[in-house]
């Protein structure tokens, strides 16, 4: 006798939509975001004055989270009325 999951056997949904963020929701993030640029830059000012080499240049998280701070706030927020 095997084993049957009743959750495999049913159909994938396919038609589930992502609620956007609210402006409160979205500044949280923000903040949460910026916070965590300054930190991992920090971080890899702290690898240099060390005298150590950083496998992350300076600038590298606050290009690469900028740009995840474009999306939240341009497409993943609802937008005033």
């Amino acid at each position: 006798m095997g084993f049957e999951s009743p959750i495999l056997h049913k159909p994938f949904n396919t038609s589930y939509t992502m609620k956007k963020f609210n402006q409160w929701e979205s500044h949280i993030i923000v903040e949460a975001l910026t916070q965590h640029i300054k930190a991992c830059e920090n971080e890899v000012a702290e690898v240099e004055s060390a005298g150590k080499t950083c496998i992350f240049a300076k600038g590298f998280f606050e290009m690469q989270i900028g740009e995840l701070i474009g999306k939240v706030t341009s497409e993943m927020t609802r937008k005033n009325r």
